[in-house]
């Protein structure tokens, strides 16, 4: 795989939509993620919508408890995201060796910022579960993957009647029926 401006290290990562992967930003040096979706997948409008739209909400959403978005892009096989690489585990990791009360508090007092300042900007993540909460080797919490994020101004839906996006264990209920959802529902 070939992305001008990147050169490609390893993969990190696969998910619904795409693929993730380490990579160098060439011109200023850095290690950033590269999230991916293929061409295939692109041709359909939905996909390709549903990806752009991730895009310009994170970039929309400056919050230090937000993951950063560098640019939009594509090639003839794929359109990517460049973003922040962070590299110090997530929420279901740290569920799974431990945290004390503390940091668990430290946790949901960052996450609920981020998500406040979301709601304000009329944006619902309807996705927020632990694989979506990002570490910094600083221990900083970051919401990460709008990819099924929803702005609360637009009309248009990128969800088709009788479709459900998200993770079912962690679905409100609305969310999970298909119904009307607001900031409640990343509760």
């Amino acid at each position: 795989m070939d992305v001008p401006g990147f050169e490609i290290k390893r993969t990190i990562g696969k998910g619904g939509m795409g693929t993730a992967y380490l990579a160098i930003q060439e011109s200023l040096g850095r290690q950033v993620v590269l999230k991916t979706m293929n061409a295939n997948q692109s041709g359909q409008a939905d996909f390709l919508e549903r990806f752009r739209n991730e895009g310009r909400i994170v970039a929309a959403l400056r919050h230090p408890h937000i993951i950063t978005i560098f640019d939009i892009g594509a090639t003839d096989e794929l359109v990517y995201m460049s973003m922040e690489y962070v590299d110090g585990g997530d929420l279901k990791e740290k569920i799974r060796t431990g945290c004390t009360v503390e940091e668990a508090l430290d946790m949901v007092e960052s996450i609920s910022s981020a998500l406040h300042f979301a709601h304000r900007q009329g944006v619902i993540h309807r996705d927020v579960k632990p694989a979506n909460i990002l570490y910094r080797l600083d221990r900083t919490p970051l919401l990460t993957d709008f990819g099924i994020a929803k702005q609360m101004s637009e009309d248009a839906e990128l969800t088709a009647t009788g479709t459900i996006l998200g993770s079912p264990f962690y679905m409100s209920p609305e969310q999970a029926e298909g119904q009307k959802v607001d900031g409640r529902t990343d509760i």
